[in-house]
């Protein structure tokens, strides 16, 4: 009766609902096997506060808090208070820098009681509101220069700020967001001249002569003033590839601007600390320091492929067991599933995670309100980015920068933050019918 009385009126999409407690509880268990059980028994294990799972435990509780009242908050309140969750995360990334705590090599978290609070992950919540709010204005159009800059400056400082904090990974993770602007409408030529000013700039820090930079910005920007005449030029000359109507000069800036970006490379290498110019080069060539820099890794990939098909069952994997992965319970906690459950166990998660952001996508197009739907592919590139670059960090595909997986992960900042975002949406979604027109509340 309290289930139907919910659904009736909430409305919620109980398909996203149930993937998130199954995921949830699942990582809870990944995370209790991958810390190690004690002689205290199964249940007095997970909630063992001195131990990771236990920790978790007491995060899965304030979410389950948090999802009611996200659920409850009156949606014009949320876009209210965008910009101030926005600044008071930022508050929180700089104040870390002076009195956080170091873990290997990044001052990003605060410590309190023994737990980690990490503000970033805050920050890319606060992010996805003011993206919202900014762009769900009525003047708001992406082909307007000062627009572009406001979204530039909105990504860039939380990108500056976590770098400071030498936290490369959570950098990377707000690069995510041009997802969400091709959704909107941005044009691919404008994001691959972005991505082309980008590698300028590096060539810029690297040290490479501005007079040659500024040459290469001028002569961009006078073949994209000049394009119809070029184009008519190298019509007349016959350069048609054989397409009726087609010219050469889009895959002629194409190549240009791929020219620029692979120039920049060994710049963006060069400018990278020892140990993450080591981590690419293993990518590259998995073979180089087994002990060293590829331990990681290839541990992982141990213990994922001595799962086989089915796994060695839950408790029994024994390159969790023995700790031969390092961080296995954060970073790494894919090998867990991978070791215990095998092949059947990972392919389910990745399916269900499928699940989750098409629901999620689907929940962002239902919505009538530009200011909900930017939200929602806010999220759901975040969580795209979370997912892809994780997963492919422990099979080897991606070099290890230590993105958590959503849900899965040790870590109460991010629980509560990917709780939010999720939980959020559903409100959208289930208090749509109340929306009278685009961007009401």
């Amino acid at each position: 009766m309290v289930a139907t009385s919910l659904r009736s009126e909430l409305k919620l999409d109980w398909i996203t609902v149930g993937i998130y407690v199954v995921f949830v509880l699942f990582g809870w268990l990944n995370i209790y096997a991958a810390s190690g059980a004690t002689q205290e028994g199964f249940w007095a294990d997970l909630v063992n506060f001195d131990k990771p799972q236990g920790k978790q435990f007491l995060f899965i509780v304030l979410c389950g808090i948090l999802c009611f009242v996200t659920l409850t908050v009156d949606l014009k309140l949320v876009q209210f208070v965008a910009w101030g969750a926005y600044g008071l995360a930022l508050v929180l990334c700089i104040l870390v820098l002076f009195v956080g705590k170091d873990i290997n090599g990044a001052r990003a978290w605060f410590s309190v009681g023994g737990v980690g609070i990490q503000p970033s992950e805050f920050a890319k919540l606060g992010t996805c509101l003011v993206l919202a709010k900014f762009m769900s204005r009525h003047n708001f159009s992406l082909s307007s220069g000062r627009d572009r800059l406001g979204l530039l400056a909105i990504i860039l400082v939380p990108v500056i700020i976590v770098l400071l904090q030498k936290d490369t990974g959570t950098a990377l993770v707000f690069g995510s967001f041009v997802f969400m602007f091709l959704r909107e409408g941005m044009s691919v030529a404008i994001f691959l001249l972005l991505m082309a000013l980008v590698a300028l700039a590096v060539m810029v820090i690297a040290g490479l002569s501005i007079y040659v930079v500024v040459s290469i910005i001028l002569g961009l920007t006078l073949i994209y003033y000049l394009r119809k005449s070029i184009a008519r030029f190298l019509a007349r000359i016959g350069l048609y590839l054989n397409i009726r109507g087609k010219n050469t000069l889009g895959p002629l800036l194409i190549s240009g601007l791929l020219c620029v970006w692979s120039l920049s490379v060994n710049l963006v290498i060069a400018q990278l600390k020892p140990h993450q110019q080591q981590r690419i080069q293993a990518l590259f060539n998995p073979e180089i320091d087994p002990t060293g820099v590829n331990w990681n890794t290839t541990q992982s990939k141990i213990a994922i492929g001595s799962g086989g098909f089915w796994g060695k069952g839950f408790m029994n994997g024994t390159q969790t067991k023995y700790n031969f992965v390092p961080q296995q319970h954060t970073d790494f906690i894919f090998c867990t599933p991978g070791e215990e459950f095998g092949w059947v166990g990972t392919t389910l998660i990745l399916v269900l995670f499928f699940v989750l952001l098409y629901q999620l996508t689907y929940l962002a197009e239902s919505s009538k309100s530009r200011f909900a739907r930017i939200f929602g592919y806010s999220v759901v590139s975040i969580l795209f980015f979370h997912v892809l670059v994780n997963v492919a960090m422990t099979i080897g595909l991606a070099p290890v920068i230590g993105i958590p997986l959503p849900f899965f992960s040790y870590g109460g900042s991010s629980l509560i933050s990917f709780t939010i975002m999720v939980f959020l949406m559903l409100n959208f979604y289930a208090n749509r019918v109340n929306i009278l027109a685009p961007d009401s509340y």
